[in-house]
């Protein structure tokens, strides 16, 4: 979708012509959405009676293809 001032624009038509619902979520920094995307995924493995007391812990690093 994009960023920027015209990055909305696409999924409001798509709300508007009946393909999707949109839900905006705004928040000042990333850090801040932790908390809701791990409500979500407890959700989600509550759902599917899935152990939801599990811990994910997620590490960003850019490796070298051949090396990894």
């Amino acid at each position: 979708m994009g960023t920027g001032p015209r990055a909305p624009r696409r999924p409001r038509r798509r709300r508007r012509a009946g393909r999707a619902p949109l839900e905006l979520l705004r928040f000042d920094t990333p850090q801040r959405l932790s908390p809701a995307v791990a409500d979500l995924y407890r959700a989600w493995y509550t759902d599917r009676g899935l152990p939801a007391d599990r811990l994910l812990a997620e590490s960003f690093l850019l490796l070298d293809p051949w090396q990894a």
